[in-house]
């Protein structure tokens, strides 16, 4: 790489001097493997897929809505979709098209963590060696991957999005342009924006720092100013078009969502940000490498922008081309920019001395305790120590702060594996491979015992012995053929499938094409097995910042389905959140469906035209359908709304 110095795998280990004999070449060779191989495995354990859900569904319906045109009338799409900007809604329709809806979004979704993997490796290779890459990497899968609010969006999603594959795109873009090929950067950049403008914004930001704001940041302040100047003249001075506020209504809409403004992140929240943004400014004091000082500043530097520009113009001014942009959402550039440096942050922290290993002690223990409001505090008190590194002589004090920070740590693993501890000794009996499995993932759901698993095997490999080298490539290997039927079953276990689509051949007949159905199991039984709109769903509330139509619409009929069930005791989905408008006391919080009055009132809605229970609500012309031949007491039943109105009408 021109202009960036890369640290040799030698480099980082102090006893490695002279030259190596035919067996510890030999052992250096096998060490990427066996760390490759543990990097799987805990692939495999952290990052299964997930399936259809969460914002899947909704690319699923913009991908079958490509294949059936009468789907385009569903209420999440009638009034235009972010799917029109993006080249994603193509792509995934023309897999649909080839592999079947799932086992297309499970294809993409591999192709997109992969490519985000890949990109990462090539991203941290510019300042570090191979190797060290691909501890980063490791620890960027068994990290936990959140950012926002309510922890509802990762870097790394087991479902399928379009925001993967940009985010892999604009590392790539970073990695280039750091290798000087900026060419290659802008490309990459330009095919992230195509992916998805919002998250691709990251990039560009982040490349603004990384080359204007560092090395000139009297011309950065200056460029900044007169940005947020002309903004904010566009929004007070010429309130309308893109740059017009929220009326009242759509505000409330767009706080309903509870996580578009900084003004609704919780403690939680920020403590989760705050570990990164203390792992960057830790890199900032102490690294060694330029190159990682550089990046540890421009991402410190984006992600205040993210914060700064959302609280301008989303919180106080409610400025709508800002709010749809969701500038907080690059945070997530710098929380992996964080994560892929943390190795080599970690080491050049390690080799400064007491007040530098306190610090690196002091940031593990707030990983430990990130859901807990001390994490800030912990990570204050480990940048205070990487400043005194250099300054604190007294080696006494130093091994003093040392052997407290330790026990802090001691305490925080405490804290973080206590409760996973006692719920597994409440188990009266031995789990199972699965359970155990699920167990497992619970116990390293936080990463901290994948990364400490991950730093032994790396630190084994620099041994240089070829006799453990050897030992470990095996145990390691072993472990990914075992855990490997486990993951493939993840990625190949689908819920949709042309067989079960066929069962519903009578019902798809009789249906018109434009008939807009309510189901409320989920929306894709609705788009799939039906091909018909669907009435209402909460995923289909999504995106209501980007179209005041839409959201009122979506408002009209949430509230049309929470009256009926509110009149009959019942709800859905269970929310378990009391600050949620879908709370409701335990009591009422089973996903019910619709009883005979309730459907009859949401069927008052002339957009409603059939409905689908899982109860029988009295005589129906149509077939009922059990979809498991396994469990045959498990039926649907269809309803037209046109019958269920007569009874009420009636009453």
């Amino acid at each position: 790489m021109n202009g960036l110095p890369i640290t040799d795998s030698a480099d980082l280990d102090q006893r490695d001097t002279g030259t190596p004999g035919a067996g510890a070449a030999g052992a250096a060779a096998l060490a990427p493997a066996t760390l490759g191989f543990c990097v799987a495995a805990i692939w495999i354990l952290q990052r299964p897929y997930r399936g259809l859900n969460h914002d899947s569904v909704l690319y699923a319906l913009s991908a079958l809505a490509r294949v059936h045109a009468n789907l385009r009338h569903d209420v999440f799409l009638r009034f235009g979709s972010q799917d029109n900007y993006t080249v994603f809604g193509p792509l995934f329709s023309a897999a649909v098209r080839t592999f079947d809806l799932e086992p297309a979004a499970a294809l993409l979704t591999f192709l997109g963590q992969a490519a985000f993997l890949v990109a990462g490796w090539a991203l941290a290779r510019r300042v570090m060696s191979g190797r060290l890459a691909l501890l980063a990497v490791g620890m960027l899968i068994a990290l936990p991957s959140d950012y926002g609010a309510l922890q509802d969006f990762n870097y790394i999603e087991g479902f399928l999005t379009p925001r993967q594959m940009a985010e892999a795109f604009v590392l790539a873009s970073v990695a280039a342009t750091l290798a000087e090929r900026r060419i290659v950067g802008g490309i990459c950049l330009l095919a992230g924006m195509l992916f998805h403008p919002i998250m691709a914004l990251a990039g560009l930001v982040m490349l603004f720092s990384l080359y204007v704001a560092v090395p000139r940041p009297k011309l950065a302040l200056v460029i900044g100013s007169a940005v947020l100047a002309v903004s904010l003249s566009a929004a007070l001075l010429i309130p309308v078009g893109p740059f017009r506020s929220f009326d009242a209504a759509w505000l409330d809409r767009v706080y309903a969502n509870g996580y578009l403004l900084i003004s609704q992140w919780t403690l939680k929240d920020w403590s989760h940000l705050c570990i990164p943004a203390g792992v960057l400014i830790v890199g900032a004091l102490r690294s060694s490498t330029p190159a990682v000082r550089k990046l540890s500043v421009a991402a410190l530097v984006t992600a205040a922008a993210a914060i700064l520009t959302t609280l301008i113009f989303c919180d106080l001014l409610h400025v709508v081309i800002f709010t749809q942009m969701q500038p907080w959402r690059w945070v997530w550039l710098a929380q992996v920019i964080a994560v892929l440096l943390l190795p080599l942050i970690a080491l050049d922290c390690w080799r400064s001395g007491r007040l530098g290993r306190a610090a690196v002690v002091l940031l593990a223990g707030a990983w430990a305790l990130r859901d807990l409001p001390a994490a800030p505090g912990v990570v204050l008190a480990a940048i205070v120590c990487a400043a005194s590194a250099a300054h604190l002589r007294d080696w006494r004090y130093a091994r003093l702060i040392l052997v407290g920070c330790s026990a802090l740590l001691v305490m925080a693993m405490l804290i973080n594996i206590l409760p996973h501890a006692l719920q597994s000794a409440a188990r009266a009996q031995a789990p199972t491979f699965s359970e155990a499995l699920l167990q497992w993932s619970i116990w390293g759901g936080d990463g901290l015992l994948y990364v400490l698993v991950l730093g032994v095997i790396y630190r084994l490999g620099m041994r240089r012995t070829g006799r453990n080298s050897a030992f470990l490539l095996v145990a390691t290997a072993t472990m990914v053929c075992v855990l490997a039927p486990a993951g493939w079953r993840s990625w190949t276990a689908y819920k949709y499938t042309p067989a079960l689509r066929a069962l519903y051949d009578p019902w798809r007949e009789a249906i018109p094409a434009y008939a807009e159905v309510f189901w409320a199991s989920s929306p894709v039984s609705v788009w799939y097995l039906l091909e018909r709109p669907g009435y209402w769903s909460p995923p289909q509330s999504a995106g209501d910042i980007f179209s005041r139509e839409k959201a009122m619409e979506t408002q009209r009929r949430s509230l049309s389905v929470l009256s009926a069930l509110d009149a009959t005791g019942q709800r859905h989905p269970p929310d378990p959140d009391p600050n949620s408008p879908w709370y409701r006391p335990p009591h009422q919080a089973r996903p019910e469906n619709l009883d005979a009055s309730a459907a009859a009132a949401v069927c008052s809605d002339p957009a409603l035209s059939f409905i689908v229970s899982r109860v029988s609500l009295g005589p129906t012309p149509y077939p009922v359908i059990a979809p498991n031949p396994g469990e045959p007491e498990r039926q649907l039943w269809l309803y037209s709304c046109a019958d269920l109105r007569q009874p009420a009408a009636t009453t």
